[in-house]
């Protein structure tokens, strides 16, 4: 008996104007949003990226205050 288990990515546009799809645990994907901005840390092995943690920017979350 085998689990099938889904595969998350995220895409990010990194400093050097690149768009880059990272793969991330579900916890990751589901709290990300879109257009969201922060600090980004992942790995990079040959051409592919795994997102490591990502922490919004909170003065961007509150536009209004």
């Amino acid at each position: 008996n085998t689990k099938l288990g889904s595969s998350y990515y995220v895409s990010f546009v990194l400093d050097d104007s690149i768009r880059t799809n990272m793969q991330a645990t579900v916890q990751q994907y589901n709290t990300i949003r879109e257009n969201e901005s922060g600090l980004l840390t992942y790995k990079q092995y040959g051409d592919k990226f795994w997102l490591v943690d990502f922490k919004p920017d909170l003065q961007n979350q509150f536009p209004n205050q």
